[in-house]
């Protein structure tokens, strides 16, 4: 395997574990950024609409002691002739933010703006409100109740009036004029809004799939709702989360101080993590993006580095497969260039070696067919002197013979002797 693929094959996924562990870190923190902001978002939304209930309740407070003022100064008693022109006139420079308004005294007298005429024999001091101004001397709003003529869930705010006969100043208020103040804390479609008395009454609810306005909680099966029932027990916080059918939800509250009520709302947690997946689904593209980028630069980093020896590993390919020609070349990095430079020296000084030694072996060659051919002369010369050497001898032998053969012809002593 070449040096190139096998740091891609041990850098790479080193470099792609390290980018999803600091993806994975990243994405727990985002989830927790993510779901913090749109919870926070939502605790916003449902503490401004507790807000505005909590201003629409006070402003109608100011309006209905403005009025209990003007009556205290002027001391009207019940039987005045003048109170009911002044009752009036009050009622219609208030209109617009109350239908209709009333007034009962100690006396049991009471008068009222509503076109409904009170029942024969009513005595305002036996209602709630009534009692309970006179027993506080303090502003308060009652627990909701069903109104006789309309049906709908209204609320009583009362205040005292200290005329002569002491008295109490109310006004009901309709709590579908509330909707539009509840609806506010929907910050999303999804969300549930529940306006909950301080005794767990449900007073408003954004959920149509259940009948509940005016039931105590405890009769209503809805998942979130049970929570409300701690109000009680003032173990309430302002943040839960709870499963119902396997769907978990998140449940947020917020009270309103002068009526002791809350606000809240319910939604899927689901729907406030839709946004983090969202998140996430961009973070793993960048997260592969960046893989992408980081491997196109490990491969160009890794290239860079090993492109030197890739050269130099083909030149001595090549002087491998006999050409003695070629040049050592590198470029990137000093080193590389170095290193390519000593070994084309050393490849110039091999390549002189290499001709010193074959123009030495050319000229032993030489030497060596030239003692060949010395030898074969020699070898030439050797035979005719032993050939000539054979003829001496034969004419030697010759010559004896003949001279021996005319001595003993000559000497007749010696005649015989010869063949002896």
């Amino acid at each position: 395997m070449k040096l190139r693929n096998k740091l891609l094959f041990w850098i790479t996924p080193v470099v792609i574990l390290a980018i999803a562990c600091l993806g994975y870190v990243s994405l727990a923190l985002v989830e927790r950024i993510v779901f913090n902001q749109t919870t926070a978002t939502m605790q916003i939304a449902t503490k401004q609409s507790a807000a505005e209930i909590e201003q629409w309740f006070e402003t109608r407070q100011v309006m209905l002691t403005a009025i209990a003022t003007d009556f205290e100064v002027e001391k009207y008693q019940p039987d005045d002739p003048r109170f009911p022109a002044m009752f009036h006139l009050m009622a219609e420079r208030f209109s617009g933010y109350f239908n209709y308004i009333f007034i009962g005294f100690e006396n049991k007298r009471m008068l009222t703006t509503r076109s409904v005429p009170l029942p024969e024999g009513f005595d305002p001091t036996t209602r709630p409100w009534f009692k309970d101004v006179q027993k506080k001397r303090d502003f308060i709003i009652t627990e909701p109740y069903s109104d006789r003529l309309t049906g709908n869930l209204v609320t009583t705010i009362a205040v005292p009036v200290a005329t002569p006969t002491p008295g109490v100043l109310a006004i009901d208020i309709d709590l579908n004029d509330m909707m539009a103040l509840s609806k506010k804390a929907m910050f999303r479609v999804e969300a549930e809004v529940f306006l909950i008395s301080s005794n767990n009454t449900v007073l408003y609810s954004t959920n149509e799939t259940i009948e509940s306005r005016g039931l105590h909680l405890g009769t209503i099966d809805y998942a979130p709702l049970p929570l409300y029932t701690r109000f009680a027990n003032e173990e309430m916080r302002s943040f839960y989360q709870i499963e119902r059918a396997n769907i978990k939800y998140t449940v947020l509250f917020s009270p309103i101080p002068s009526t002791n009520w809350h606000i809240a709302v319910a939604i899927p947690t689901s729907v406030l993590y839709a946004e983090q997946q969202n998140l996430m689904a961009r973070i793993v593209a960048i997260a592969l993006l960046a893989v992408l980028i980081v491997f196109a630069i490990i491969y160009w980093i890794i290239n860079k580095i090993t492109r030197p020896l890739a050269q130099l590993a083909a030149t001595a390919q090549q002087l491998e497969a006999g050409d003695m020609n070629v040049r050592f070349h590198a470029s990137e990095s000093y080193e590389a260039i170095y290193l390519a430079q000593r070994l084309d020296k050393m490849r110039t000084r091999l390549l002189g070696s290499i001709e010193e030694k074959d123009a030495l072996l050319e000229e032993t060659i030489a030497q060596s067919q030239e003692n060949e051919t010395l030898c074969r002369q020699t070898k030439r010369l050797n035979e005719d002197l032993f050939a000539a050497y054979r003829e001496q001898s034969v004419l030697y032998t010759q010559t004896i013979q003949a001279l021996s053969d005319s001595v003993e012809t000559k000497d007749r002593y010696t005649y015989g002797h010869s063949n002896r």
